[in-house]
């Protein structure tokens, strides 16, 4: 039971009484920033390793192998992914790695002043697979080593799903000053995949050299253009690195120098 409340006689009453705030311009969002390549490197990191330990990414591979037909290597397509079997089928992202999306995702939000939260990007990029825009290609557990190491190439027109929507969707990005270094990459995988016949080329006459690799013949990446293959964040972070030794270095050597002289 509420208990009943009476002022005394002569009590002051508090007048109330309404005040209208008007505000013309909302307050913008706190932008969490990061301070250099090494930071954003660790940063794609974790979002990376987040996304691949999902319960919701492995279900989508699952789905893939079991329903998409994605359970046989692409350049042999003996290997087969099955039960009793020691082959392991893995899916290969391109022409953006995993750990690009998560790059382009966090400079989408950066550039739209939007935070940083790394389970909101995972879930973004996660997204993104099951909307069907990011490129995969199945490949056996030693082509895909070999593509990471770019020791072989697979043209861009034998990827699945739709990167080309994925593309237009983040140009904006793609096509800025930051993101330089994944088109730079993009770039060069188009050019290779228009230069290629094929990943089991017969050509007569092949501008690439194939190897062959359990029977068939792959492109052979061409060594001028490997790094630009290879490259990505972790390369701008461990040059970054290296910059801020050898200035550390300099700086050490110049104290030196003016204590001796001293």
């Amino acid at each position: 039971m509420t208990p009943i409340v009476t002022m005394k006689p002569g009590t002051p009453v508090r007048r109330k009484r309404t005040v209208e705030v008007s505000i013309d311009e909302k307050p913008s969002r706190v932008v969490h920033l990061i301070a250099n390549n090494r930071a954003r490197n660790k940063f794609i990191k974790q979002i990376e390793k987040l996304i691949r330990s999902s319960d919701e990414y492995k279900e989508y591979i699952k789905f893939l192998k079991s329903k998409m037909h994605m359970d046989r290597c692409y350049v042999n397509p003996t290997i087969v992914s099955a039960n009793g079997k020691k082959y392991s089928i893995e899916l290969h992202h391109e022409p953006f790695t995993l750990y690009d999306l998560v790059d382009i995702e966090i400079m989408r939000r950066e550039k739209e002043c939007m935070g940083l939260d790394k389970f909101e990007i995972a879930e973004t990029v996660m997204a993104l697979h099951y909307d069907g825009l990011v490129g995969l290609i199945p490949l056996s557990k030693t082509q895909h080593e070999l593509v990471h190491s770019s020791k072989v190439f697979i043209p861009l027109q034998h990827i699945y799903q739709d990167f080309y929507k994925y593309y237009e969707i983040y140009s904006d990005i793609l096509e800025s000053e930051e993101c330089a270094h994944i088109k730079e990459k993009l770039d060069t995988k188009i050019a290779l995949s228009l230069r290629c016949n094929d990943v089991q080329s017969d050509v007569n006459e092949p501008e690439f050299v194939y190897i062959d690799i359990d029977g068939f013949n792959v492109p052979q990446v061409p060594e001028e253009w490997k790094n630009i293959v290879m490259q990505s964040r972790e390369d701008l972070a461990e040059a970054e690195a290296q910059q801020e030794k050898e200035a550390k270095a300099k700086e050490k050597a110049e104290a030196k120098s003016k204590k001796t002289k001293k």
